[in-house]
């Protein structure tokens, strides 16, 4: 016959089990948000002339920082860096971070409610935001509590910019744990996994806790079913304190996200009204291209705009841009080809960005 103490030490080994399970679930996960206390960074920073790869301590703090111009860097590179980090920082998860300064980002504040439409409406918002085809943009998103609400942080970027990036620095979206923008003023920058979609991730796991809760109660149950009365009691504790310990959990997560965003919100704020001029473009781009126009690449550099896309009067889209108060000096920089797939004419414009014009400056 099975003793009280085995008894005990099975349910605390299947507890015990659960409780890290659990542990998975809880938004400071190392792996479900990289840039949390309980893991430190590899952030890679690329630019136009090279890569800044940097390693940050859990508590931000930078502890190593190199810089290479695109001729001296390889793969190895980072590779060492993670050696190095591991070497440095012991005990705790390394996150590799892709910083991003060309990614276009917002929020959207949204009801509990529509959190199980987070991505559908943060596609639909891009969609009447940015003139590009969906499947031609990477659209990822983060979720935080504001004020009993839910902000929609979204990060976009044209996918074939993606692939660009990603291929000069030899990596893969499988080698990163997560892309994020440079962030404003100081304030926390929109931070997507690159893991596995993370609400789909996040549903997995709280099932399988979910699991784990019925297995450490209905396994004693069911395989000492036939043991005395005092048995049956010490499970119901068990089962007693599990959920108990699962209530307590949820509020303080609960509590802590209220603490984090309060701490975050002006910060936030600050950042949100002062809207990079790369962001200024992509509204104006949204604003001057007619429904017939759709482009399927934008080019930032300098003070240049180089688009490429389908228009069906691509000649007419000249006016367009010297009206506006943001660019000028539009011309097509090569030839109008008619699409048979499309219907349409493909075109390559180019402009150049100028100071908004004042009223009066524009009715001279």
């Amino acid at each position: 016959m099975i003793s009280l103490p085995q008894i005990r030490s099975g349910a605390s080994s299947l507890f015990a089990l659960w409780l890290k399970e659990w542990r998975a679930v809880m938004p400071g996960a190392s792996r479900a948000s990289p840039g949390s206390a309980r893991s430190a960074r590899l952030v890679i920073r690329p630019d136009h002339d090279g890569a800044a790869i940097a390693l940050e301590a859990p508590d931000g703090t930078q502890l190593l920082g190199e810089r290479y111009q695109w001729p001296d860097y390889d793969r190895s590179i980072i590779d060492r860096m993670q050696r190095a980090a591991h070497s440095s920082i012991r005990g705790s998860d390394i996150a590799v971070v892709l910083s991003l300064s060309s990614a276009i980002t917002g929020s959207l504040i949204v009801p509990h409610q529509a959190r199980a439409r987070a991505e559908s409406i943060v596609r639909d918002h891009v969609a009447r935001k940015i003139p590009m085809k969906a499947e031609a943009l990477f659209i990822g998103h983060d979720e935080r509590e504001v004020a009993g609400r839910v902000e929609l942080r979204y990060l976009i970027l044209p996918n074939e910019k993606l692939e660009q990036i990603l291929s000069r620095l030899s990596l893969s979206l499988s080698d990163l744990d997560a892309l994020e923008d440079v962030p404003v003023a100081g304030g926390n920058p929109v931070s997507i996994s690159c893991v596995r979609s993370q609400s789909a991730h996040s549903r997995l796991i709280m099932r399988a806790a979910a699991a784990l809760v019925i297995l450490a109660v209905s396994t004693p149950a069911i395989s000492f079913g036939s043991i005395a009365w005092r048995q049956n009691v010490l499970l119901e504790e068990t089962e007693t304190q599990i959920n108990s310990l699962t209530a307590e959990a949820r509020r303080t997560t609960e509590q802590l996200k209220g603490i984090y965003g309060m701490a975050t919100d002006l910060d936030r704020i600050v950042a949100i009204k002062t809207a990079p001029s790369i962001g200024q473009i992509w509204e104006e781009l949204a604003r001057l291209l007619p429904d017939t126009t759709h482009l399927k690449e934008v080019e930032i550099k300098g003070n240049e705009v180089n688009t490429i896309g389908f228009s069906v009067a691509a000649p007419e889209l000249i006016h367009n841009f010297e009206a506006s108060p943001i660019l000028h000096a539009a011309a097509l920089t090569g030839p109008v080809v008619f699409d048979h797939a499309e219907g349409k004419e493909h075109f390559t414009l180019r402009a150049t960005t100028r100071k908004p014009r004042l009223p009066s400056e524009e009715r001279e």
